[in-house]
């Protein structure tokens, strides 16, 4: 079997169609919600699942209760302080996203899909790189800094709350900011996350 090939036109068709729906509460409202998870969750780190919550709440989402146990291993950067956990958890909301507007049903849609979502990812790991100086959890939290018994009491004290709230409220801010953007009249064809450029 031939796989057709996707063209430029067929993924610009896709990002016009994905822009951000309205979203059910405004970018405040969410960036709220989303800390105060954060800041409730019994374990440090929790960032992923916060994020995607409050995603899943402000756009309707599916995924259910499903969601924040889809997320939570990737809370303090897949636990190894790789990529920062709020930023996993943006990227499974925007896979969401994709699968909500555009229903992808064949393969070829589905690649399709994920091409449209790679601005939007892009867009906002550059923001987000800019804003905070990396992407990466160890360097965000500065975890490996230290004496090792400094590092037992950054991990005791559960200090990475008071270092990591603002990761969450600017991801969650910046992706439903997106959403009350592309419902901004005289915007057709702008693409939300374009606009942080």
């Amino acid at each position: 079997m031939i796989e057709r090939t996707i063209s430029p036109e067929d993924v610009d068709e896709a990002i016009q169609k994905l822009r951000f729906p309205k979203p059910k509460v405004s970018s405040d409202e969410a960036a709220k919600k989303a800390v105060a998870l954060f800041l409730e969750r019994p374990e440090p780190n929790h960032c992923a699942p916060s994020t995607i919550i409050a995603l899943q709440q402000a756009y309707d989402l599916p995924g259910g209760d499903l969601l924040p146990w889809i997320a939570s291993g990737f809370r303090g950067g897949v636990c190894l302080g790789e990529i920062c956990g709020t930023l996993s958890g943006a990227v499974i909301a925007m896979g969401l996203m994709a699968y909500k507007v555009l229903e992808p049903r064949t393969s070829h849609e589905q690649k399709i899909a994920c091409q449209a979502i790679t601005p939007y990812i892009r867009d906002l790991a550059y923001a987000f790189n800019r804003t905070f100086g990396s992407i990466h959890c160890d360097v965000l939290t500065r975890r490996q800094e230290g004496t090792p018994e400094e590092r037992e009491i950054h991990a005791r004290l559960r200090l990475t709350k008071q270092i990591c709230f603002p990761f969450v409220d600017f991801v969650v801010r910046t992706m439903v900011n997106w959403g009350e953007i592309s419902q901004e009249p005289g915007l057709p064809g702008v693409i939300p996350a374009l606009k942080l450029g």
